[in-house]
């Protein structure tokens, strides 16, 4: 028993004890406000909660010192130096979740649920990011996704919520499915499922159940992290959750899945794969082509950063092509701040979204935008900045993030990515700019009422995302150093 359980692999993932006793705790928060109304006192008593275990948790994400690669439970976690920036985007990126939670859907009976699903999702995804073993990814991946299919479902107000958590359930347990056939494949041919050994098992490259097996695994993830043509699932969940439900799968929920992607693809060596390399490089051409193209034909604003999302999905899987047929650091480098700079500008836009949909039961439409710089100003320069910097325009983050990227599939060989991700760039300020010229260049129609802004933390977080999307591109080479000592 203590070779498989010792005070070091409890110290490793002492982040994830400290968000389970979060969970623990808001579940007992429940029960002392089981019979009275929930006030700002309660509100404020949850967000505390939140704030705390998280803070925690980062803070244990980078106090406990472990070397270059260590590993927990015998085996079945695996934490190398790149681990540490990756657990704190995620965590960040689920706090900001949170605090957009609380503050959209204070007035939800159901609120105190809602986190602890959010924080049991946060807790599956750091197994997932984790994992060393393909069933503990596993275990993790569906502890995520659980959570996202119950935080959806929650809001059972509105039809479609009920309706999109009950689609985004049926496609997961299918995608879920063959994920875990095509890792009884690969168990059923070399008699193990770590990633460590599988990396080694040379004599396997022939195997025909074997080879199966790890594209029934791609199949998997590429539904999760909504590559085509895995990808329909999309448009109409973001649409039917709220806001904040969006923001956190799409966030969140895509660092922890392309991370594990990247981490089981590039270790095994697939991406070195002619065939393989050559399927998937189709697959980035046709996520950017379809995301950006069906993005322009929207108008729900939710359905267009949907489909946006998808695209940015492409992006990332071409840098997750150059780290594994190079092997480079300046690629991972590379992925790691397009990712960073993905969740930063997502949240941006999700969080303007939520601050509409606080007082209306109905999806944001784009036209309902007319003239709202006339009565928001600030409101409206700050969706602007999101925008313009998802849509790549310089000296933003998006742009620098598109450059970094790009430079390093040019030196790679990759001409024939790097065309189809400037193509469909350009083919994306179409539908970015649409919404800031409802904006500035039509009158109000008093279509909806002014969105008001509250929550204090719910501001500090929306200006400090607006300030890394204006001047994280102007500091990029900072931030590329930093993520370079991490890795």
């Amino acid at each position: 028993m203590s070779d498989l359980l010792s005070l070091k692999d409890f110290l490793l993932i002492s982040p994830v004890v400290a968000l389970v006793v979060l969970g623990l705790s808001l579940l007992v928060l429940k029960i002392f406000f089981k019979d009275s109304p929930q006030d700002e006192t309660q509100i404020n008593l949850i967000r505390s909660f939140m704030l705390f275990g998280f803070v925690i948790s980062l803070v244990l994400v980078n106090a406990v010192p472990h070397g270059e690669t260590e590993f927990a439970f015998i085996g079945a976690l695996m934490f190398e130096k790149v681990s540490g920036f990756l657990t704190n985007l995620l965590l960040l990126s689920a706090l900001f979740c949170g605090v957009q939670l609380i503050e959209q859907e204070r007035k939800e009976k159901a609120l105190v649920e809602k986190v602890f699903l959010l924080v049991s999702s946060t807790i599956g995804l750091l197994i997932l990011i984790w994992a060393n073993d393909l069933i503990a990814a596993f275990l993790g991946l569906e502890m995520a996704t659980l959570g996202f299919y119950l935080l959806i479902s929650l809001k059972r107000t509105q039809n479609s919520a009920v309706e999109s958590a009950v689609k985004y359930f049926v496609l997961g347990s299918f995608a879920s499915g063959v994920l875990l056939y095509g890792i009884s494949f690969i168990y059923g041919s070399m008699g193990t499922t770590f990633l460590s050994e599988l990396v080694r098992a040379e004599e396997a490259a022939n195997s025909g159940l074997y080879l199966v097996g790890w594209l029934l695994v791609f199949a998997g993830f590429a539904f999760k992290v909504s590559l085509f043509p895995f990808h329909v699932w999309v448009p109409d969940v973001y649409q039917g959750a709220s806001g904040s439900n969006a923001s956190f799968i799409a966030t969140t929920g895509k660092v922890g899945f392309f991370v594990a992607l990247l981490k089981v693809f590039s270790l095994k060596g697939g991406f070195e794969i002619e065939t393989f390399l050559n399927i998937v490089q189709w697959l980035v051409a046709l996520t950017l082509l379809m995301g950006h193209f069906s993005a322009i034909l929207q108008s729900n604003l939710k359905r267009m950063i949907a489909y946006s999302s998808i695209a940015h999905s492409g992006y990332l899987l071409m840098g997750a092509i150059v780290i594994g047929s190079s092997g480079e650091s300046q690629a991972f480098q590379s992925f790691i701040f397009y990712l960073t700079s993905y969740v930063v500008m997502t949240l941006g836009v999700f969080f303007i979204i939520s601050i509409f949909e606080k007082n209306n039961e109905t999806s944001l439409e784009i036209k309902d935008l007319k003239g709202l710089a006339a009565k928001k100003p600030g409101l409206s320069l700050l969706l602007a900045v999101f925008l313009i910097s998802l849509a790549g325009f310089p000296p933003s983050l998006g742009f620098f993030a598109k450059f970094h990227l790009f430079s390093v599939a040019l030196q790679e060989g990759f001409l024939w990515l790097v065309f189809w991700g400037v193509l469909s760039s350009a083919v994306s300020l179409y539908y970015y700019l649409r919404p800031l010229i409802y904006i500035y260049m039509h009158e109000d129609e008093n279509r909806l009422p002014a969105p008001m802004l509250e929550g204090r933390l719910f501001k500090v977080a929306l200006f400090l995302l607006s300030t890394i999307c204006l001047f994280g591109g102007i500091f990029s080479g900072s931030i590329m150093e930093v993520i370079q000592r991490s890795i």
